[in-house]
């Protein structure tokens, strides 16, 4: 439960309690404290009752003298204070090894300015003098601190990289707490988020968020449903990942709905997560509601951002609940077009009314995506709420093999020129399903058990994620794969000649994929060879030729009666 939602609900039973009440509740909570707990629990009682009997004047406030701690700042600012590097010799990159390439060196005692500065904003803002907190935590944070290296390039330091090389020993986000609070409680309405957000970015303390602010310091931080207002449309105008996680944090803390709905059709397009989070949270009494909100981001949310297809399935959710089974299914499309993943194909095979109706508009979707490839490359900072599938070969045979083009990817799929290098390629999720279409039969033992696993595998498939967007729970995924796949595969499209094709090639890729993994010795792959001669075997059997298993196993055994680990592995899949 977030806080806001937490602090109103107590405040509620609070305010409805007479004095006595509240009184035998204290005492009920520390009867049954543990002994370990009971000082703290008297020390916090204790210094709450005395907060209330401080004077308001703060009679005993003290002087603070500035001036020499922003000299020393200032020395560190023009380079006249610097840090020194050399390479630390016992860094071995090629280990990985989590040793600092590099050894730093504070002759001049940086470290010691900066932590006291540090601990100068703590003690500021414990006498509300927030000003000067805000002002010397400016200064600490755009703080830049040359680092000088006899063999690399002059460095620049900021904050939270003597933290990171561990040349001041504290906990930097409470101290980055501090300069929040004083940024809060010193500056007014209109400029306060603006600054939080700025201290935020400049720490790179990617752990911060609202709620650890309101429960930083011992006073309750005023006016958060004003702010919260600010903050949250402040965030909105703003981009990137920090953004999308304060952005989430803050839309959820919203208890208006008219506000919610607000900044979903203001924002929904460039801020997606805000519908993410709305349907998540589902604060509507009556789920038509939240049906109409999703079906409202499904046309505002551009299509290719992946963030689309889990919104689409939140709201097919709420359809099946209010019995608007088309309204789902028109959400199961949606998630597929954003998403256009096995798992998502399947439930649209499995669960849409007439699934020939939208055949064709699945196959363009698959088209478009095969034409227009998103790319994956890394953006620093880039928000997963913009992220989009990267969609490859492989996705686009997985998906017109599960539609049944079985002769069609076998002959642009399946190809192997070589018997290595099979990674990134659909030969490793192809055979498998190859195997698992030729089996005539409903039960899976030994090998196939194993080709249904690895199938499922390959195609990301998950039962917990089939089950979203519906009504359905299941948490086997080789099992629940098994039932699909035997729900939507369609072997009586082939032809004996198709047929015959097929057995052809998995034996030929067998046999070429076995001879130079053994023969190379590469001992990693070899229960993945085994597994596919006895997955062949088992086909061949599960069609009426009894013992082919048995045969192929001790014909292996045979070519390679040296190679003990090869054969240990046939006997795993029952090699006599």
């Amino acid at each position: 439960m977030l806080m806001t939602d937490f602090l109103h609900k107590v405040d509620q039973l609070a305010v409805s309690m007479n004095k006595e009440q509240l009184v035998g509740f204290i005492h009920n909570e520390a009867r049954i404290l543990n002994e370990d707990d009971r000082r703290e629990f008297l020390t916090r009682l204790s210094e709450f009752a005395d907060s209330a009997k401080k004077p308001k004047d703060n009679e005993h406030e003290q002087a603070f003298d500035l001036s020499s701690l922003y000299e020393k700042l200032d020395l560190i600012r023009i380079g006249e204070a610097v840090l020194t590097s050399e390479c630390n010799e016992e860094y071995d990159d090629w280990y990985n090894d989590e040793e600092d390439p590099y050894i730093y060196h504070d002759t001049e005692h940086i470290a010691d300015t900066v932590l006291s500065a540090c601990q100068m904003i703590h003690t500021l803002t414990d006498w509300e003098k927030y000003d000067d907190a805000l002002q010397l935590a400016e200064t600490l944070l755009e703080l830049n601190i040359e680092v000088e290296s006899e063999y690399e390039d002059e460095e620049t330091f900021y904050l939270g990289d003597l933290f990171e090389h561990e040349l001041i020993s504290a906990d930097y986000e409470k101290i980055i707490l501090d300069m929040l609070y004083a940024a809060y409680m010193a500056l007014p309405l209109p400029k306060r988020a603006e600054t939080i957000y700025r201290f935020m970015e400049l720490s790179e303390c990617r752990g911060i968020n609202l709620e650890k602010l309101m429960q930083h310091s011992d006073r309750e931080l005023p006016h958060i449903p004003e702010f919260l207002d600010c903050w949250t449309e402040f965030l909105c105008n703003q981009s990137g990942s920090l953004t999308e996680s304060l952005l989430r944090e803050s839309v959820a803390m919203i208890a208006d709905n008219e506000k919610l709905v607000h900044y979903a059709e203001k924002y929904g397009a460039v801020h997606p997560c805000i519908y993410d989070v709305i349907l998540e949270k589902n604060p509507f009494a009556d789920t038509k509601k939240a049906v109409q909100t999703g079906i409202r981001a499904l046309e505002i949310i551009p299509a290719h951002y992946t963030i689309r297809s889990n919104v689409a399935l939140m709201t097919a959710k709420y359809a099946l609940i209010s019995n608007d089974t088309e309204k789902a299914e028109y959400c199961w499309l949606e998630a597929f077009r954003s998403c256009p993943t096995a798992t998502n194909l399947l439930r649209l095979m499995t669960m849409y009314g007439n699934f020939s109706e939208i055949e064709q508009e699945i196959r363009a979707i698959i088209s478009a995506h095969s034409t227009n490839k998103q790319q994956s490359a890394y953006v620093p900072g880039k928000a997963n709420e913009l992220n989009s599938y990267y969609f490859g070969n492989e996705d686009k045979y997985r998906l017109l093999f599960l539609l049944g083009d079985y002769m069609d990817v076998l002959q642009k799929g399946m190809k192997a020129q070589k018997s290595l290098g099979w990674s990134y390629t659909f030969l490793k999720c192809g055979i498998p399903l190859f195997f698992l279409l030729m089996y005539n039969n409903t039960r899976l033992n030994g090998a196939m058990l194993k080709m249904c696993t690895t199938a499922s595998e390959y195609m990301s498939f998950h039962a917990e994620d089939y089950c979203r967007g519906t009504q359905q729970s299941e948490n086997n995924d080789t099992l629940l794969f098994w039932d699909l796949f035997q729900q939507t595969r369609c072997p009586e499209k082939l032809s004996d000649e198709e047929r015959q094709k097929i057995m052809e090639k998995l034996t030929a890729l067998t046999e070429l994929r076995t001879n130079l993994i053994v023969s190379e010795q590469k001992r990693g792959y070899y229960n993945e060879c085994a597994s596919y001669i006895a997955a062949l075997g088992e086909v061949l059997e599960s069609h009426g030729q009894n013992g082919s298993k048995q045969a192929l196993l001790s014909a292996y055994k045979s070519k390679y009666p040296r190679h003990s680990a090869f054969i240990r592995e046939l006997k795993n899949y029952g090699l006599k």
